[in-house]
């Protein structure tokens, strides 16, 4: 569990957006848990990310990777 000091350095203050860390090599370091799922999380819509509960973001999640796997549908 992060302490509450840490999250705040995690997230922007305005949105539930992850700060992207910094990697010096991009084959290897943008490959990391840390910053493949910062950049995951920041590409999902806001109200999946700000979701009031683990249901809720969980029905949203599904409906999103649905619309990203099929677009025309």
């Amino acid at each position: 569990m992060l302490a509450p000091d840490r999250i705040s350095d995690l997230r922007s203050a305005s949105t539930a957006a992850l700060d992207d860390p910094v990697t010096r090599r991009s084959t290897i370091g943008d490959r990391s848990f840390s910053v493949a799922a910062a950049h995951i999380w920041n590409s999902l819509p806001a109200d999946a990310t700000s979701a009031p509960s683990l249901l809720v973001f969980r029905r949203l999640l599904k409906t999103e990777l649905c619309h990203r796997s099929f677009p025309d549908n």
